[in-house]
C-alpha cells in the first residue's frame, strides 16, 4: 500500500466551539488536514494520521467529494476508518485509507498526487 503525505492546514476554534460531543473532550480539535495521495491502488491508499491525533479519531469527512485537476479532469474521493478503539469511542488514528474513483478520462496511477484535497477530522 502506499503512504500518503498529509499537512496540517489549519485549525477552527470557530468550528470548534459550534461542535458539540467529541470535540468538547478534554485536548480534542477539529483541524482541516492537506492531502496528497501517492500512487492510485483500487483498495486505497494508506492513510496514518496518528502525528496529528495520536489517541484517536472521532470523525472525519472528505471536505468535497469530487476533487478536481486542471488537466486530467475530476474524480471521486472518500475515506475509509481505521479500527475501532476498544473502548467504543472513536476510531484508532493509524490504518485510514484514502479511496478514489479511476479512470481512462479521469486519471492514471502515476498522477493521483495531482489531486490534492482536504479533511476536516476531529480527535484527540
Amino acid at each position: 500500500m502506499t503512504a500518503v503525505t498529509s499537512a496540517l492546514a489549519s485549525t477552527s476554534k470557530k468550528m470548534q466551539a459550534l461542535c458539540a460531543g467529541p470535540a468538547n473532550v478534554a485536548g480534542a480539535s477539529i483541524k482541516v488536514i492537506t492531502i496528497t495521495p501517492g500512487t492510485y491502488e483500487a483498495a486505497g491508499m494508506a492513510l496514518d494520521l496518528s502525528a496529528i491525533f495520536p489517541d484517536r479519531v472521532y470523525w472525519a469527512t472528505v471536505n468535497s467529494g469530487t476533487v478536481r485537476n486542471a488537466t486530467t479532469g475530476f474524480l471521486q474521493v472518500g475515506l475509509v476508518p481505521g479500527a475501532a478503539k476498544a473502548d467504543g469511542n472513536g476510531y484508532v488514528p493509524t490504518g485510514w485509507k484514502v479511496v478514489m474513483s479511476s479512470g481512462a478520462t479521469e486519471m492514471t496511477a502515476a498522477d493521483a498526487s495531482a489531486y490534492v484535497f482536504n479533511i476536516t477530522v476531529c480527535g484527540i
